[in-house]
């Protein structure tokens, strides 16, 4: 399939949000399916530009290996805190926990 080019134009506010749906999404899928290389590549250009929009803190890399970006873990927590719900329940971790452990 040929690629198709397109131009968004985002302010800073809006790739911050745009950011969090995309961890969010990606959080989500993570929970339930195995690793998506094509998804993660495709998540890793668009983190590829936080510096642009101010965001670099939000995002690590490229990394040594695959040369990819990736969402931080600490935003990533904080934007589930602020995001879900998601309470603790009794016997069971912290689903912050589980996300730093598993880098």
């Amino acid at each position: 399939m040929a690629k198709k080019k397109i131009t968004v134009e985002l302010s800073n506010n809006e790739y911050l949000n745009f950011l969090k749906i995309i961890a969010l999404g990606d959080f989500a899928f993570q929970g339930h399916k195995k690793a998506n290389r094509k998804l993660y590549q495709t998540i890793s250009s668009i983190c590829s530009y936080a510096k642009d929009f101010n965001c670099e803190d939000l995002i690590n890399g490229p990394n040594l290996i695959d040369g990819c970006y990736e969402i931080d873990p600490d935003f990533m927590s904080d934007l589930i805190d602020e995001c879900l719900d998601v309470g603790e329940v009794p016997g069971e971790e912290d689903i912050r926990f589980m996300l730093k452990s598993s880098e």
